[in-house]
Order: C-alpha cells, then structure tokens, then sequence
C-alpha cells in the first residue's frame, strides 16, 4: 500500500493492496485494491486498478482496465479508452479511443472513437462517432458527432439530437430540434422540430 503525498514514478507504480495518494504522476499504474487520490492523477501509460476514486481529476495517456467496481472522477478526466465498470463523473469525460462501459454518469461526454455502454446518464452533452447503448440513454443536452449512429435498446431521453442514423428499440424522445440521416424507432415523441433526409421507420410518432 501506498498511502498520503505526492508521488512521482517515472517508471510503473505497481501497489498490491489499499492506496490513499494526494496526487500521482507515473508511466504505468498498477494497483489491485482501490485506489484514492485526493488530488489529481497523470498516468502516461495504462491504468489498471480495481476502484479508482479521483477527486481532483484524472489524465491517462492510455488504457484505463480492470474497474470492475468503476471509477469516480470530481473534475475533468481525459483517458485514451476507458473499459468495464460503472463509472461517475462530475465533470468532462473525454476519450479518445473505442471505450466498453458498463454504465456512465455524466456531465458530458466526448469520445472520438465509438462507445459502447450498458446505461447512460449525461446531465450535459454527448459527442462521439458511434453510441452503443443496451440498457437505455438519458440526458438533457444535445447528441451530435453521431456519424456511425447511435443504437440504443430501452429509452433515449435527450434534449437535441443530430446526425447519422439512430436506431432505437424502445422509446425515442426528444425535446429540442433534431436534424437526422435515419431514425427507426418504435415510440417517437419530438416536442420540437424534427428532420430527416432518410428512411424514417416509426411506431408512432408526436410533434409538436
């Protein structure tokens, strides 16, 4: 274990027990117990830990795996992929690469890659070339950069939606103005305006 300070690694940090850090700066982490930083993290390489609590951000250059009981970030955390567990961020969750989660709370989410996730509630905005999501998708800003689409299995609540093709099994609702490639949906309810340039497969379908 590991416990108080700033700890600077330029090699990998490999911790078999309970750590409580103030801050963390290494090439490689590997933890197998949970992992606390009261301060921020900076990680150039992976990230492998079961818990991982942040309260003051989170930066890795690469993979973060092995949160099975998930990650809790206060502040912004920037990660290249982002894998397994139920993750909470009150802040900015930025990845770059193709992330698998198995639920995510967010204020907003970006992702240049495509994400795939169990269950999605986003307080903020979604950007991301492709959304994947089995077990419904919620939130109060806009989807966009959906390029590949965004699938959702259950409930999509959110506030605008654009770009590509979306397919939703459940219900789709959508508060604000939308601007789509494709949508195929079994409920469609739109409070705003809705425009779509393909084939659009409803249900049913309100519009205000």
């Amino acid at each position: 274990a590991v416990n108080s300070g700033n700890l600077g690694v330029t090699g990998t940090l490999s911790v078999s027990g309970t750590s409580t850090l103030a801050g963390v700066t290494s090439t490689s982490l590997g933890v197998t117990g949970p992992l606390t930083v009261s301060g921020g993290a900076t990680v150039g390489g992976g990230l492998s830990t079961t818990t991982g609590v942040f309260s003051n951000g989170l930066t890795v250059n690469g993979a973060v795996a092995n949160l099975n009981a998930g990650l809790s970030v206060t502040g912004t955390s920037n990660v290249a992929v982002l894998n397994s567990g139920n993750h909470i961020i009150t802040g900015t969750l930025s990845v770059s690469g193709t992330s698998t989660l198995g639920a995510v709370n967010a204020a907003n989410i970006s992702v240049s890659g495509s994400l795939s996730a169990g269950s999605a509630l986003i307080s903020g905005s979604l950007t991301a070339n492709q959304g994947t999501f089995s077990n419904g998708l919620t939130g109060n800003g806009a989807r966009s950069g959906l390029n590949a689409g965004l699938s959702v299995t259950g409930t999509t609540t959110t506030g605008v939606l654009n770009s590509g093709n979306h397919a939703v099994t459940g219900t789709l609702s959508v508060s604000g103005t939308s601007t789509m490639a494709a949508v195929t949906s079994g409920n469609h309810g739109i409070t705003g305006t809705l425009s779509v340039s393909g084939a659009t497969t409803l249900a049913a379908t309100t519009i205000n």
